[in-house]
């Protein structure tokens, strides 16, 4: 029976059509950053050849290839200045002055720019260790306080996991973990993929996976054959078969959508070795904020990815969980969505209004619903209220636990319920 509720969800116009408009939708978020492709060739192909890790080993090759292109570019530039550069920055500015740009062809134009690119990254290296050496956790206590509003009660639990953090902090430091080479911060290449598209991709498969589960658990109510199908005790157990096949076609969908997405990003991004950079690299680093990513772990772009990934397929499944209870007791299908998401909207805003002290504040941030809006700063110590080492894991575990024995409450209740 789950083979054929499954293949009554599969085949549903309003689930096909929905996953249709994400992935378009999501295409669309990813083409605001094509412009950057080149940009990310040159340091993918830089990467590849040198390696990801910024050592002396990474500067002599890195060197010699800037070099190698400096004299490329001299033999190609020299005659029309009449004169010898001397460094790549020197050639920019030349032939801006003079005018001398519309002399050259896209091959030599392209070299120019790739050269004078690699010698930008080159000239910030030196900066990398002064950068990370002045930074100390007291002070981003301090940050993190004030711009999260904690009272003192509230900063001095934060000061624990701060304490716990002190060995993987020193780890980054001595390690020099952070001297990877990876895309400049300037362009945000980090909170691009998650902040933007990472969370777009959440909330459509939270919507997704609502109405797949609304759709499966009252479609015999819709279809107005529910007296005739639950009149039986092996028909009150069809719901139990309706809550799999729910869980089956969430996690068969977020799954689609969520690799047919990342390849999509990773076509249109070539990364290269710059996958195996660690996500507290220097030049991770976005301007905007006033310190770096601080993950838990040395955890790569592609294993960043994957984690993300994985805690994202939980958090469906915790939501289809939910939306499962939420159908038990609501016999309209719309009508279950509208309470779902106005049930999303009152987890999101309950920090806010109940304004608790103490481990409370913290305990109502552990809710699936508010790791939907900060997927950048997941496995990090970035975002306060959700900073422990393991609270993507404890609210999945605690969420999910929750869940499966709501549900099974509901469905005995379902046996006897007067339909």
């Amino acid at each position: 029976m789950i083979n054929v509720e499954l293949l009554k969800i599969i085949r549903s116009p309003v689930v096909i059509g929905l996953f249709i408009i994400a992935l378009l939708l999501n295409v669309l978020i990813i083409s605001a950053n094509w412009y950057i492709q080149d940009d990310v060739r040159v340091v993918s192909n830089l990467a590849d050849e040198t390696g990801y890790q910024i050592n002396d080993t990474f500067m002599k090759q890195a060197d010699l290839k800037l070099k190698d292109q400096t004299e490329q570019i001299n033999e190609i530039v020299s005659p029309i200045i009449g004169k010898e550069i001397e460094s790549v920055f020197e050639i920019d500015q030349t032939l801006r002055e003079g005018h001398f740009l519309d002399q050259f062809n896209d091959d030599e134009f392209t070299l120019i720019y790739e050269t004078s690119l690699i010698a930008t990254y080159l000239e910030l290296i030196p900066e990398l260790d002064l950068a990370y050496q002045e930074l100390t956790l007291t002070d981003f206590l301090k940050v993190q306080s004030r711009t999260n509003g904690l009272t003192d009660k509230q900063e001095a639990i934060l000061q624990d996991t701060f304490t716990q953090y002190e060995p993987r902090f020193s780890e980054i430091k001595e390690t020099k973990e952070y001297k990877s080479l990876y895309v400049l911060n300037e362009y945000q290449m980090h909170e691009n993929l998650y902040r933007t598209l990472w969370v777009a991709l959440l909330f459509e498969l939270l919507l997704i996976g609502v109405l797949i589960t609304a759709f499966s658990m009252k479609y015999e109510f819709e279809q107005r054959t529910h007296l005739h199908t639950y009149a039986t005790k092996r028909g009150r157990k069809l719901m139990v078969d309706k809550a799999f096949a729910s869980l089956t076609a969430v996690v068969l969908v977020s799954s689609i959508l969520i690799i047919s997405t990342v390849l999509i990003y990773a076509v249109s991004v070539p990364m290269g070795d710059l996958w195996h950079t660690p996500v507290t690299s220097f030049f991770n680093w976005n301007s905007s904020m006033n310190y770096p990513y601080f993950t838990w772990w040395n955890l790569s772009v592609w294993q960043f990815l994957v984690l993300g990934i994985a805690v994202t397929i939980c958090l469906q499944l915790i939501f289809s969980v939910i939306t499962v209870v939420f159908s038990i007791f609501i016999k309209h299908t719309y009508m279950i969505v509208l309470l779902k998401l106005l049930f999303v909207g009152l987890m999101i805003v309950t920090p806010f209004v109940l304004s608790l002290e103490g481990w409370g504040y913290y305990a109502l941030f552990y809710q699936p619903y508010w790791l939907l809006f900060n997927p950048h700063m997941w496995f990090t110590i970035n975002f306060a209220p959700l900073s422990s080492e393991t609270a993507e894991l404890m609210i999945i575990l605690i969420w999910a636990l929750a869940g499966v024995i709501a549900v099974t409450i509901g469905l005995e209740r379902f046996k006897r319920q007067d339909i």
